[in-house]
This record gives C-alpha cells, sequence and structure tokens, in this order.
C-alpha cells in the first residue's frame, strides 16, 4: 500500500477491529510508556492533543504533566491554522467539527519542550500521516519542541509516502516499544 487514501482507510478498519478492551489496555501501555520517557520527565511545557476515540487516549498524560506543575497547552484549530490553549483548573472545553474538546484562550505559542502528536499511521523511518488536513504539519513546521507521536502498533504501515510538506517524529510510543532518533536532544 502507498496511496495514501489507502493506507487511511486500512487502518481506519483496524482500529474498528480493536476492542474497546484492547485500546483501553493499550492506551494505558502507551500513556506510562510516554511518562516514561526522560523527555517528558525533563519537559517544563508540554502541548498533547485531545484524543479521538480511535486514538490511544492522552487524560493520564495530561493528569501527570499538571501534577508534576508542568505547563499544558493543547491544541485549537482556528481556520486553516492550529494555534494552542493553555490548560487551567477551570478549563471550559467545546467540542468542535470534528468532535474534538478544545478550551480557553488563544496563544500563538510555538516553543514547547515536548510536543505530542496524533497520528492516522507511522512507519520505522519516524515519518507521520495525518488526517489528511495538514494541521499539524503546518503547526509543526514552525514549532520547537521533541516531537512524539502516540500510536496503537498496529498504526505501523511498512514505509509510508512522504512528501515535502511532511513533518517527521522524534519518538514514537506505542503500547509495545518507544523508537526514536539518537541525538542530544532526544534518547540518548
Amino acid at each position: 500500500m502507498s496511496d495514501k487514501s489507502e493506507i487511511r482507510k486500512h487502518v481506519k478498519t483496524v482500529l474498528k477491529n480493536l476492542s474497546p478492551y484492547k485500546k483501553f489496555t493499550f492506551s494505558g501501555r502507551i500513556q506510562a510508556a510516554a511518562i516514561d520517557i526522560k523527555q517528558f520527565k525533563k519537559a517544563r511545557s508540554i502541548m498533547i492533543f485531545m484524543a479521538l476515540g480511535d486514538e490511544p487516549q492522552t487524560d493520564k498524560i495530561i493528569s501527570a504533566a499538571l501534577s508534576k506543575g508542568k505547563k499544558v497547552y493543547i491544541p485549537k484549530v482556528d481556520g486553516d491554522d492550529l494555534l494552542v490553549t493553555e490548560l487551567a483548573p477551570d478549563t471550559v472545553f467545546e467540542k468542535n467539527r470534528w468532535d474534538i474538546a478544545e478550551g480557553g484562550a488563544l496563544t500563538d505559542k510555538r516553543d514547547f519542550d515536548l510536543i505530542f502528536v496524533p497520528l492516522v499511521a507511522f512507519d520505522g523511518n519516524l515519518n507521520r500521516m495525518g488526517r489528511g488536513k495538514g494541521y499539524y504539519d503546518r503547526f509543526l513546521k514552525q514549532a520547537k519542541g521533541v516531537k512524539v507521536g502516540l500510536a496503537f502498533c498496529c498504526q505501523r504501515a511498512d514505509e509510508l509516502p512522504v512528501e515535502e510538506h511532511d513533518v517527521p517524529l522524534d519518538i514514537i510510543v506505542t503500547e509495545q516499544y518507544t523508537i526514536g532518533r539518537l541525538n542530544e536532544n532526544n534518547i540518548g
């Protein structure tokens, strides 16, 4: 499979066949592994997505970050742009047109220690494929921070077609393994 639409369709089918129990269990493992990476432990500011039903959940990562005094930001779609809002205890959430929870005051912050990124598929070269609208790729081109994808192992493709605008990740955390680029800013 080398066509992006074919890959999205295949992964959507695979995820649909993953039982709620496995999604819940695997999400727990993914979140525990994400909290355990050294970049999370060192981070003072993180950006993280609010998970949809077919994505690994992020609630435990958010809770762990807030309990450790980290600044936590979540994405918010604003026209064709992805901006962020800072989470606060009194944040009121509303669902956007894609049923994603958003809330808080918009900011144009682009500098984070860690950026958790959703994905539809990934490959061993740390390429990611999103839902096809390009929000994250446009955002990540301008943002600073270690980019971490959260995914179920079943979302892995042999090789993804890569286009000029695609932004690769630094780390991918799944329920079975964590892969990353080895350098001084990353996994050492």
